[in-house]
């Protein structure tokens, strides 16, 4: 659900994009050859899934405040810290790395999450973007160097 919801951007979709590549993936299970890690293509069925989803849907494209979007904190992997100072801070930087990954264009976002956030290894990514290896590893250093201008920018007085 967690890659789903930041590649969809919207909870009602990715719950729908999750649950619908789960019935795909259980009809189809009979069709895994075996040749990467089950995960790889489960995630290889949610990412097309996300995107037959957004395609469809007219409300993709509209963007919500964030005062709109759900607890983004909620949807994280970063532990929570014990102090309530500690914990505003820990709040505010994850919503703007959120934020941040939020305006990736697709081509770099979907490389970054499946490397950096869902921890696929370079190959696995191709195999599920229908990427070369090489063509990856560069959109994931363009992702990265794009994330570090936005977050330097977010961060400026």
């Amino acid at each position: 659900y967690h890659l789903a919801y930041r590649m969809c951007r919207q909870p009602d979709l990715a719950r729908d994009a999750a649950q619908e590549a789960l019935t795909i993936a259980l009809q189809k299970i009979h069709q895994f050859r075996g040749e990467s890690r089950l995960i790889t293509w489960l995630y290889q069925i949610l990412f097309h899934e996300c995107l037959r989803s957004r395609r469809e849907s007219t409300r993709w494209a509209t963007m919500v405040s964030l005062d709109e979007r759900p607890d983004l904190a909620a949807l994280s992997k970063f532990p929570l810290s014990p102090g309530p100072e500690e914990q505003a801070l820990q709040d505010e930087e994850r919503r703007l790395f959120w934020t941040a990954v939020e305006r990736l264009p697709e081509s770099l976002r979907s490389v970054y999450l499946l490397r950096e956030i869902e921890g696929l290894s370079t190959q696995e990514v191709a195999r599920v973007l229908g990427l070369s290896e090489s063509n990856v590893k560069v959109r994931l250093h363009r992702a990265r160097r794009r994330l570090k201008n936005l977050l330097a920018r977010a961060v400026r007085p």
